[in-house]
């Protein structure tokens, strides 16, 4: 769902809550999948009330799923998700063009859980 539709009809949400959209680039079935619903189930619970995190599957083009297209098409319209899912690949150029942000600034003990490769593919300019 868009960020700027409706969420009422959402199983889940309240009226209230700040909603978060979140799409991803793999099939739900798959234990990726699993794995961004359960997260995204566990982040609903813990902030119930204050935030709803809503999930989107969107296979990549590779997939039949178009998750690029959708993903471009979205600049254009000004319909992107709060959250996307982004292959290393891709940071630079999502970054450059404004597409991403960088999130806030993460503790050592943030960044620990991380490997050192998939910090430094994310961090462009410092951030």
């Amino acid at each position: 769902m868009q960020p700027n539709s409706q969420h009422g009809d959402i199983e889940g949400y309240d009226e209230g809550e700040q909603y978060i959209s979140l799409w991803v680039h793999i099939i739900e079935e798959t234990p990726e999948g699993q794995a961004y619903l359960k997260s995204v189930s566990s982040f609903n619970e813990h902030y119930n009330g204050k935030y709803f995190a809503d999930v989107e599957f969107i296979p990549r083009n590779d997939s039949g799923g178009g998750y690029s297209d959708k993903v471009n098409a979205s600049v254009l319209s000004g319909n992107l998700p709060h959250v996307l899912t982004v292959d290393g690949p891709d940071v630079a150029a999502y970054a450059a063009n404004g597409i991403i942000q960088p999130l806030a600034e993460l503790t050592e003990e943030e960044k620990g859980i991380y490997l050192d490769s998939i910090i430094e593919q994310g961090t462009i300019n410092d951030k």
